[in-house]
């Protein structure tokens, strides 16, 4: 499985970075009005990386790397802060940037993991 770009500082977003989780919940409701709930799958992450004034090279890079993974439909992995999520797709279905000075553009790169 192919791995989401390094950006030549070498982190693979600016911060702030946003990290959420969801869960799936089954819920058994009684006759006595009691229920009982648990996980009925892994949580999975979902990840906003930001991007301010990055290189457009950087940009590129990133770029290509969504071109070829069709957008959302091919997974890969993305390693934060040392923790390693795998099979994760792009959300949007397109990449969109802001020229902020020559050479350099900010974006944002929304990612979820699917299982």
């Amino acid at each position: 499985m192919a791995s989401f770009p390094t950006l030549s500082t070498g982190s693979i977003a600016c911060y702030p970075l946003t990290r959420t989780v969801s869960m799936d919940t089954t819920v058994h409701q009684f006759e006595n009005d009691t229920e009982q709930r648990y996980r009925s799958r892994k949580e999975l992450v979902g990840l906003e990386l930001v991007f301010e004034n990055v290189r457009t090279t950087d940009w590129t890079l990133i770029q290509t790397f969504f071109d070829d993974h069709d957008g959302g439909f091919a997974p890969f992995e993305v390693t934060v802060n040392g923790i390693m999520y795998s099979n994760c797709v792009f959300v949007d279905d397109s990449l969109s940037k802001t020229e902020v000075n020559h050479g350099y553009v900010s974006g944002t790169v929304r990612i979820r993991q699917l299982k």
